[in-house]
């Protein structure tokens, strides 16, 4: 692709995803999730839409949540530890 439809590329995913208004206060894990949609787009020689964009955020959403700890999960723990002690 040419440097000019990279950067119209660029500017989809960054306007799809200030749409998106998410991490709006975790600049580091902004830049993360735009790193990782610009990758998914560019590998991918097929129209980029914003279905594919959004997609693309919940992809690394997705595996951002797969290790974190449900309100079920914790309550669990607190129990558990009751017992303990």
């Amino acid at each position: 692709m040419s440097d000019e439809e990279n950067t119209k590329i660029l500017e989809h995913i960054s306007f799809v995803i200030t749409g998106l208004n998410v991490f709006r206060d975790r600049e580091d894990l902004l830049a993360d999730l735009f790193n990782h949609v610009e990758a998914e787009m560019l590998e991918n020689p097929v129209p980029v839409t914003d279905y594919r964009i959004t997609k693309a955020v919940l992809g690394f959403m997705e595996t951002l949540c797969a290790d974190a700890v449900s309100e079920a999960q914790l309550e669990e723990m607190a129990e558990q530890a009751k017992t303990i002690l």
